[in-house]
């Protein structure tokens, strides 16, 4: 039973039974709540409970975007999929072999490939770092002084990356332990 709630008053919004014998993945956001089970991936209204729009089987981690960027699924550790929020349309897809939703940034969506090597699309699905242009190899240490950047030291390199924009740079070359 899936089941909304007035968070100003404690009452019952609505209720919907749900045909799934595993409990579902939800994600409630302002304009719906995300449903996804084993044979569905439903968009519920929020005022209402009707179902908005249904989507191709799906699973993995939701992430809104925000804005009308889309709702990204880290699909099966094979796809990073976006899907329009107001039909559940495909916007754009693309296969990575281990995907995993690393963050939302300014100018994107961070990911992690098979190889933990960490990669940027733009939220119109172009690679804005990929191939030779990823943070290569398993990152070892990050750290955010900011919520504007974080700092990588991965494959003996120290990156500086600008969460907004999404540019990146190297401030240490060759890093070099005893």
């Amino acid at each position: 039973m899936l089941t909304a709630l007035d968070l100003n008053s404690g009452n019952v919004k609505w209720e919907k039974e749900l045909s799934s014998k595993d409990a579902p993945m939800l994600s409630a956001e302002h304009y719906g709540v995300i449903v996804a089970d084993e044979k569905n991936f439903n968009l519920f209204d929020a005022e209402s409970g009707e179902i908005k729009w249904t989507a191709k089987k799906l699973d993995g981690v939701v992430v809104d975007m925000g804005n009308d960027h889309g709702i990204a699924v880290g699909e099966k550790g094979k796809y990073l999929t976006v899907l329009d929020k107001h039909t559940g349309e495909e916007k754009w897809s693309e296969k990575i072999k281990g995907i995993q939703i690393d963050q939302l940034t300014g100018a994107g969506i961070m990911y992690r490939n098979e190889d933990g090597s960490i990669g940027l699309f733009g939220f119109d699905g172009k690679p804005l770092w990929d191939g030779k242009n990823m943070i290569k190899g398993e990152t070892v240490l990050r750290a955010k002084p900011g919520m504007d950047r974080e700092i990588f030291y991965a494959d003996g390199k120290v990156y500086l990356v600008d969460l907004i924009s999404g540019d990146k740079k190297v401030i240490v070359d060759d890093i070099k332990f005893q």
